[in-house]
């Protein structure tokens, strides 16, 4: 392990040149510029060290141990110590610690297996996500036994949500995120769908469609929603909301130059400040958005989102947690009944999805691999009860295949208008 003191040093070091520039009304560092500092003054103390060592008779670093040192002290001081090789590597989809030396990884093809630790200690452990949640941050986090739990977004985008006190060790989860996908054809490559169900997608987003992507935890929606966002014409005006910024749309330059990106937020240490989803979703309605995109609808949002879907806003897209496409429409109706604010009868909510949705497309896993399995129509006719048609149901691989083709006389025309062949649906591939 590290030596703590000389992070400690180093970061003291670092904390004091950053508050003198603000004294003195100097450009603040960038963050490679703290690095750079950061290992400047370790390269002098470690000097110092081997000086010292070498007076009383002792042998000095080796130049080998000397850089080893440095990497993991920066690592502790500008990052997360032992669990930085995790955080790096791309094969790791999420990182689970209950306890310094409890610690997993689950990588991309959803393999989980136990790793060594990455602190000495619990407390080393509670030490390190307390020093990285008030420094890392957007927002400076507290962590401690009157906060307990917090949960933030990490400089990189990836998602860490840790607690201590309110359970037996210290733990953590890191939700990490692959902006690097986000085209349906990058999909396509990576056998999540195939062409003649990406070439819908592709045509439902222009045709200005409603979509919904549903699936369990970890099944890709965010990123397939990403790649959906990105079939977006340049030209057109998007409003996201999102409890935390994880779908990165203003990762890709100019693809969507006319977008705002909301974030929800919540209540300060007086209580006071906060900003619930649903009020952002009613809020951007103001923003005049082509399009609006609600990251994930799991609450009182959800009604203002198919408001927002059957009054002018087509085209617009969200996520939600479900086991089936199908299941959909029973989790919007509970949210309606029990969480909006004033409370939606079920009969009206099944009429505010029949207005509102168009198509939902559901992801899951098959054989450890993400992939879409299925995409729902709603008949557009339904009364009491809501009607659908699998239009791509999972085929002999698990993956979305062709099901009952097109139902929707009008969904037909828009997409064929955008160069997809609604026989391509009911498996004729001519």
């Amino acid at each position: 392990m590290i030596d703590i003191g000389l992070a400690d040093l180093v970061g003291d070091a670092v904390t004091a040149e950053i508050d003198r520039r603000s004294r003195e009304q100097l450009p603040p560092l960038q963050r490679d510029d703290e690095r750079r500092f950061a290992r400047s003054h370790l390269r002098k103390e470690l000097r110092r060290r081997n000086e010292a060592a070498l007076a009383v008779g002792r042998e000095p670093l080796s130049a080998t141990s000397e850089d080893g040192l440095i990497d993991e002290t920066l690592n502790r001081v500008f990052g997360f110590g032992e669990l930085e090789r995790w955080l790096t590597d791309p094969t790791v989809q999420d990182i689970h610690i209950n306890g310094y030396d409890r610690v997993f990884v689950k990588t991309r093809d959803g393999q989980r297996r136990q790793v060594g630790p990455v602190a000495s200690s619990d407390g080393e452990l509670r030490r390190l996500i307390a020093d990285y949640a008030r420094r890392m941050g957007r927002i400076e986090q507290r962590f401690d036994h009157a906060n307990p739990i917090i949960d933030m977004q990490l400089p990189n985008g990836d998602r860490l949500n840790a607690m201590y006190s309110v359970s037996s060790r210290p733990s953590m989860s890191i939700r990490r995120h692959d902006f690097s996908i986000g085209s349906l054809d990058q999909l396509v490559e990576l056998g999540a769908m195939d062409g003649v169900v990406a070439r819908f997608l592709r045509a439902a987003v222009r045709s200005r469609r409603n979509l919904i992507v549903s699936g369990g935890t970890g099944t890709g929606k965010t990123t397939l929603l990403r790649a959906l966002i990105n079939e977006i014409d340049v030209s057109e005006r998007i409003v996201t909301v999102e409890d935390n910024l994880e779908l990165g749309i203003s990762r890709f330059g100019e693809a969507h130059p006319n977008l705002v990106e909301c974030e929800a937020r919540t209540a300060n240490l007086e209580g006071r400040g906060a900003v619930s989803m649903s009020d952002l979703v009613v809020a951007s309605l103001r923003m005049d958005p082509d399009r609006i995109i609600v990251g994930e609808c799991r609450g009182a949002e959800t009604v203002p989102m198919l408001l927002a879907m059957s009054q002018g806003n087509d085209g617009s897209m969200t996520s939600l947690h479900a086991d089936s496409s199908k299941n959909v429409f029973n989790r919007i109706i509970t949210y309606a009944a029990t969480l909006a604010q004033p409370a939606i009868d079920p009969s009206h909510a099944t009429l505010l999805i029949r207005d509102a949705v168009h198509f939902v497309v559901h992801v899951g896993f098959v054989d450890g691999r993400r992939c879409i399995r299925s995409i729902r129509e709603v008949d557009p006719t339904s009364e009491e009860h809501l009607l659908s048609t699998e239009v791509f149901a999972p085929g002999p691989d698990g993956r979305a295949a062709p099901g009952f083709g097109l139902t929707g006389r009008g969904h037909i025309e828009a997409l064929n208008a955008h160069g997809f062949d609604a026989r391509w649906a009911a498996g004729d591939r001519r």
